[in-house]
């Protein structure tokens, strides 16, 4: 059989042809990947250069307007001032020299001059009802006609209209100037009169705390003094009902000795928190009350301290009259010393107010003198145990926290503008005044309960006082 001879494609040559195509064919797909995502970045690229430009160009049209708006501002303040400097001169010489002559005028001339009679003459025409409920706290109703007498003892007024049948309001401008004294009105009288102040409103204002002349007439509870006054008039109210309790009480059951060394910490305790209460309702009177109070109200602090001392002196040191005796001198020249200091008339300044802090608080730290004393006198278990120590380091706790927190104006001073009416310095410390007291009473009563027999004990004050007369009779 004759052998066949098939000729065979090549397989090997299209086989490479078709691989060298289709490498061609993806090396041309990725270059035109790489071409579309280089083109992207390029315009990304311009996009993200626009924007910034775009946004250069905002920041500096911002930037114009903030500039502008500063020159506007800038313009605004001259004006004021010149409108400031405008309103300062507007008051002469002449005017000033006639109000202060006013306002020193004596009481009876103000008598005369809003008597009934006057008012039937003088304000016939416009009702006295309708000058009390229409007036506003910056308008002040100046009489223009008087009778004669009135007028031939009184200058008229530099403010008020030649005009005899018309009154005329008077708006007193608030001016913050140390050379000029704004004008208050005066609640005691019929029609408001103009009353200078020695300070601007500005330093009135942090002198009496935050409180205007105004404000307890308008709104008797927007006004920080509200709880200054609340806090130590229920202290009050409290240690009068537990004095008057205490002496009430048949001797069986309170020893005379008990309601005498406690009736002084309460006359103490009532005096401190009664000068503080009448200070806070008053201190927007007028300066000169407000001074008054404010001395009392320092000379207060010093006697609830010296009251603090004397019944736990007297019961610490039962059986040591020499100790008890030179223990209440040193206390009683300690507490004369700090109310002769609280006479003194810059004492109650705000620039001496750390000073005042620091001046109680070192009357108080005395009490550590007596205190160490009794531990070491009778161990320290006893003292803190039937002793009743631990109360007077809680009442001391009190009163030294109360005092850091007023001296440094603490929470005001971290969050200005959030505790001028609410749970500012004082009123905190007010409230841990009346604590400390009432903790103080506590400890007196413990300790007084837990003394051994005092029979066995022949050296009180009484006794003692006795002994000493006969010794130096026979």
């Amino acid at each position: 059989m004759p052998v066949l001879d098939i000729e065979r494609p090549r397989l090997k040559s299209e086989m490479h042809n078709a691989l060298k195509r289709h490498v061609l064919r993806e090396r041309q797909r990725k270059k035109d990947e790489a071409d579309a995502n280089e083109a992207d970045k390029q315009r990304r690229r311009a996009e993200k250069a626009k924007t910034l430009s775009s946004s250069k160009v905002q920041l500096e049209h911002n930037a114009k307007d903030i500039f502008e708006l500063e020159r506007i501002l800038i313009d605004l303040e001259e004006k004021k001032s010149e409108q400031y400097n405008l309103l300062k001169c507007a008051l002469t010489e002449e005017d000033q020299r006639k109000h202060s002559q006013q306002t020193a005028a004596k009481e009876s001339s103000w008598t005369s001059l809003y008597s009934p009679s006057v008012h039937t003459t003088q304000y016939t025409h416009y009702p006295q009802h309708e000058l009390l409920n229409n007036r506003s706290p910056s308008q002040s109703f100046i009489p223009t006609t008087a009778s004669a007498n009135v007028s031939s003892k009184r200058s008229r007024s530099p403010y008020s209209s030649p005009s005899n049948k018309s009154l005329r309001p008077l708006n007193v401008p608030q001016l913050h100037s140390n050379s000029l004294n704004p004008a208050i009105t005066h609640p005691s009288h019929n029609e408001a009169s103009i009353f200078p102040l020695p300070h601007p409103p500005s330093t009135f204002s942090s002198y009496y705390g935050y409180m205007t002349p105004s404000s307890t007439t308008a709104n008797p509870i927007s006004t920080s003094e509200t709880v200054n006054i609340w806090t130590h008039l229920v202290g009050t109210l409290i240690f009068v009902i537990i004095f008057f309790y205490l002496v009430t009480r048949p001797s069986s059951e309170v020893p005379i000795e008990k309601k005498i060394t406690f009736g002084l910490f309460f006359l103490g305790a009532i005096t401190c928190l009664l000068f503080s209460t009448l200070y806070h309702t008053l201190s927007c009177h007028s300066q000169q009350v407000s001074k008054v109070f404010s001395k009392l109200d320092y000379c207060g602090i010093s006697i609830l301290i010296i009251a603090s001392f004397i019944p736990w002196i007297y019961y610490g040191f039962y059986c040591e009259f020499g100790t008890k005796i030179a223990y209440l001198l040193i206390t009683a020249l300690l507490g004369g010393g700090c109310i002769i200091a609280s006479m003194w008339d810059k004492f109650a300044t705000p620039e001496y107010r750390t000073y005042r802090a620091l001046l109680f608080m070192a009357f108080g730290l005395f009490g550590f003198v007596p205190t160490c004393h009794y531990v070491l006198l009778f161990g320290f278990k006893y003292a803190f145990t039937t002793g009743a120590a631990q109360w007077l380091v809680v009442m001391a706790v009190l009163y030294i926290t109360g005092a850091c927190l007023y001296a440094a104006r603490i929470p005001e001073r971290l969050a200005p503008g959030y505790f001028d009416i609410w749970f500012q310095s004082h009123q905190i410390f007010h409230i841990f005044v009346v604590a400390a007291a009432c903790v103080h009473y506590y400890g007196l009563c413990v300790l007084s309960m837990h003394q051994p027999n005092f029979n066995d004990c022949r050296k009180g004050i009484a006794p003692a006082i006795g002994n000493v007369v006969n010794s130096v009779f026979n």
